[in-house]
């Protein structure tokens, strides 16, 4: 369990990261932010339902 807390720490990390690279971003700055973010959402979503079966 302690070791899923700290995927989910490195996770949300990532993503405040993300947000913060967002903030100082131009407009492709951000569309390209989003994309890695989806893709990094994704690929959580993917192991999660992996874990589960």
């Amino acid at each position: 369990m302690s070791e899923y807390k700290n995927m989910s720490d490195l996770f949300e990390q990532q993503i405040r990261e993300l947000v913060r690279i967002h903030d100082s971003s131009d407009e492709e700055g951000k569309k390209i932010v989003m994309r890695s973010l989806f893709r990094m959402i994704d690929k959580k979503m993917d192991k999660r339902i992996g874990e589960e079966k």
